[in-house]
């Protein structure tokens, strides 16, 4: 839907022209609710000014499950979901229960749910998961071809200059699970991240992360190498820093529908946490 006003205008003003019908506090709790996308983006601030131009579309009413995993979409062949920090995306050797995963199983206990990509434990945003064999598959070859479209935010230590790149590196795991840039060589993996500075403050950086490749701790991993190691994140280098959170959020992804052959974008706001540090 679009409004017809000519200049640009708040989010809350070019709901209640679109919503004539609704109060102005159902407006604010639909925005609360994060029910509210601008041309397929999520987004939260009522402030936000909105071209003539923009699409405003409402969202459904969002489902929470367990207070922690936020519901996106869900059809009869995926799940798309919100992940919140803290949280494992699939079990490990020292944690089996507690995870996206086997919390999203026990929700949907006469259907199967199948993992198709990782978020580290730390790192909130969205995810993907099958709902079935063949949605799996068609998921997991658009991860392996790379053809997926994953977009981060991330609080680095330090300015990165040039504000604008890529970094290419081949890495490798050690025997302790922690990952290293290395030369080519026997057991290492091509990793491509594309990068760009969006502000910066005194100390620190906020970043938007573009992954070409998915392996493991790619994002911190490439940063810390660089001296812009991620705020909250001891195991690559911030061993002093107060930041309350790993400082890496999964913006959004963009696929291929596995039956439907559409490309599907989702999009979660970044946490309130990453806008204060940045004013």
């Amino acid at each position: 839907m679009t409004h017809d006003e000519t200049t640009k205008i708040s989010l809350l003003d070019s709901l209640e022209i679109l919503f004539p019908e609704s109060s102005k506090n159902t407006l604010k709790k639909w925005i609360r609710a994060k029910r509210i996308y601008v041309d397929n983006h999520l987004v939260d601030d009522q402030n936000l000014l909105i071209s003539p131009s923009c699409k405003l579309t409402l969202g459904p009413r969002k489902e929470f499950y367990r207070s922690e995993i936020e519901i996106l979409f869900e059809d009869k062949d995926i799940l798309v979901i919100y992940k919140p920090t803290g949280l494992l995306s699939v079990a490990t050797e020292k944690e089996g229960f507690r995870t996206a995963h086997n919390l999203l199983r026990l929700r949907n206990l006469n259907q199967s749910v199948y993992p198709v990509h990782r978020l580290d434990k730390d790192t909130s945003g969205v995810m993907v998961f099958a709902k079935h064999e063949n949605a799996k598959h068609h998921l997991k070859n658009q991860f392996e071809k790379h053809t997926i479209y994953r977009e981060y935010r991330a609080i680095a230590s330090g300015i990165i200059s040039p504000k604008k790149g890529s970094w290419q590196s081949y890495l490798i795991e050690d025997k302790n699970y922690v990952m290293h840039e290395c030369e080519k060589q026997e057991g290492a993996e091509f990793a491509i991240t594309d990068y760009e500075v969006l502000k910066t403050s005194k100390k620190n950086s906020l970043v938007k992360f573009i992954l070409h490749t998915g392996k493991k701790n790619q994002i911190r991993v490439q940063a810390a190498h660089r001296g812009h190691a991620l705020l909250g994140d001891p195991k690559y280098g911030n061993k002093g820093d107060s930041f309350e959170r790993l400082a890496l959020h999964a913006l959004a992804i963009e696929f291929i529908h596995p039956t439907k052959h559409k490309k599907l974008y989702f999009s979660y706001p970044c946490p309130k946490e990453f806008d204060r540090m940045f004013g």
